[in-house]
């Protein structure tokens, strides 16, 4: 069916795909620019000004996902394009793969794994193992208490460990602890999650002074964005062990990893996958389509990060 003009760059299955061509004409022709009118991205996707101002019938960027920090919020403002955003959609799958990588650097599974594979393992214990920390009992820092951090607080609070959280404001109807310096609640933490959104406000809102404050038992987990972390500090705080750990998703140079990480001890590391569970992505891109339809029909937008039509001056 013909429809407005939408570029995709990022991929589709093909349930999704024929879903959104009975509404709307699909290109995935990366040089196409007249005529599309909008524009499906992920959320690691570079929307500069360069790429918004090609388009010249560009009217909405739909992102799949919460993060909207690579998008030029000021070349879409401009330009009177419109941005929204899939919010909430993948908290529950984010929630999952953080319990995944709290449980595995705190118990040392990965490096078990790999020891195993390797052929490394003869039947005895190392302390390096049977000392690990471990989950219960412990005290859990949560940076960000949107949706994700929610998912994740609810979900630690079977694991009888402590929770407090930071954030731009405290919500008191959470009733956890809330500390206002991301720095103050590393210190009060034995596990630091950080699951706010990602924006030049919060870039390296984790640096040494943080590192520091977590301590030699302490461990980070980002399932944020990259940007989040100076990784030049956590490189040097694995390596000196001034932190026990890190389990990672994101990173500042995605897809690049750097070679110091990718060494360092206590780390377990993951390829952005958080948010990709089969169920999170169908509830993304219904989203992605319920977004869609909405402001070609001239209707609210459902998850808007910028609405232009909300705001004629822009």
């Amino acid at each position: 069916m013909a429809g407005p003009l939408i570029l995709v760059t990022t991929a589709l299955d093909g349930r999704h795909r024929r879903a959104l061509e009975v509404e709307f004409d699909l290109t995935f022709d990366p040089t196409r620019r007249d005529g599309v009118r909008g524009l499906i991205i992920d959320g690691v996707f570079r929307a500069d000004a360069v790429w918004v101002d090609s388009m010249p019938d560009l009217g909405i960027v739909a992102c799949i996902g919460t993060g909207y920090d690579l998008i030029d919020l000021e070349a879409c403002r401009r330009r009177g394009v419109s941005v929204t955003n899939t919010a909430g959609a993948n908290a529950g799958a984010v929630a999952d793969l953080a319990l995944g990588l709290i449980l595995s650097v705190t118990r040392g599974i990965g490096e078990g794994e790999r020891l195993l594979r390797a052929g490394q393992w003869r039947g005895d214990h190392p302390q390096r193992f049977f000392g690990a920390p471990g989950l219960t009992g412990r005290r859990v820092g949560v940076f960000g208490m949107g949706a994700i951090g929610q998912q994740i607080a609810r979900r630690l609070s079977g694991f009888e460990v402590g929770i407090a959280y930071g954030g731009p404001r405290p919500k008191p109807e959470l009733g956890w602890p809330f500390f206002a310096d991301v720095s103050d609640l590393a210190a009060w933490a034995d596990i630091l999650v950080l699951a706010h959104r990602a924006d030049e406000t919060n870039r390296r809102i984790v640096d040494a002074r943080v590192l520091t404050a977590l301590g030699p038992s302490g461990f980070l987990i980002n399932v944020s964005r990259g940007s989040a972390v100076d990784e030049e500090a956590l490189i040097k705080a694995l390596e000196s062990r001034t932190i026990a750990g890190a389990a990672l998703d994101v990173f500042d140079d995605e897809p690049a990893v750097r070679p110091e990480l990718l060494a360092a001890p206590g780390t377990v590391l993951t390829p952005h996958i958080g948010g990709g569970s089969s169920r999170s992505f169908d509830l993304m891109f219904e989203a992605v389509a319920d977004n869609l339809r909405a402001f070609f029909a001239g209707r609210p937008l459902l998850h808007p990060v910028l609405d232009t039509r909300a705001h004629p001056e822009a």
